[in-house]
């Protein structure tokens, strides 16, 4: 589901009808995709993937954040054997959307299979995305329904996501 809604835009670009839905609905999309790409964020809940080939170091940043759960992490052995390691055994930190393995884990390892031996899912997004997140997707949105050069908008859609952009040290 799209953190702004089809009647939001349409009140927003002062549309009436449902002849152009497709198209604002794209748009909303390809915003929220926009800003997913400059925060480094997921923006809606989204459950995702991190693959590694080969045992990853005790602490993973994870790609995408804000990070609110972990959901599972497997091993595929090099004869294709699949099994769970506790997710019990890793410190979740949703505030830097990172994992890490206690020092007091027990963790049985195999030889992986060549690629993708170890997986971690998550869910990661805003449970309530912020208002100025929603704003620059309506910006986007309104932007390129009207046609406006990116130079007349652009920043303001960088500033009003720059608080949200996950940055790495």
């Amino acid at each position: 589901m799209e953190p702004v809604s089809l009647d939001a835009a349409k009140s927003i670009l002062r549309v009436d009808g449902t002849w152009t839905d497709m198209t604002i609905a794209n748009l909303i999309r390809s915003g929220r995709q926009a800003a997913e790409n400059f925060t480094n964020m997921s923006i809606p809940i989204q459950t995702l993937e991190l693959a590694f080939d080969s045992y990853p170091p005790k602490t993973v940043r994870l790609p995408k954040g804000p990070l609110i759960s972990l959901e599972a992490i497997t091993v595929t052995d090099r004869d294709g054997v699949t099994s769970s390691i506790p997710i019990k055994n890793y410190i979740q930190d949703t505030f830097s959307s990172m994992i890490v393995l206690k020092d007091s884990a027990n963790i049985q390892t195999v030889m992986l299979q060549e690629a993708n031996g170890f997986i971690v899912e998550y869910k990661a997004g805003f449970e309530d995305v912020p208002e100025a997140i929603q704003d620059a997707i309506m910006l986007y949105a309104k932007a390129q329904f009207d046609c406006i050069p990116p130079e007349e908008w652009i920043t303001s859609f960088e500033k009003l996501l720059f608080p949200y952009k996950a940055v790495g040290i």
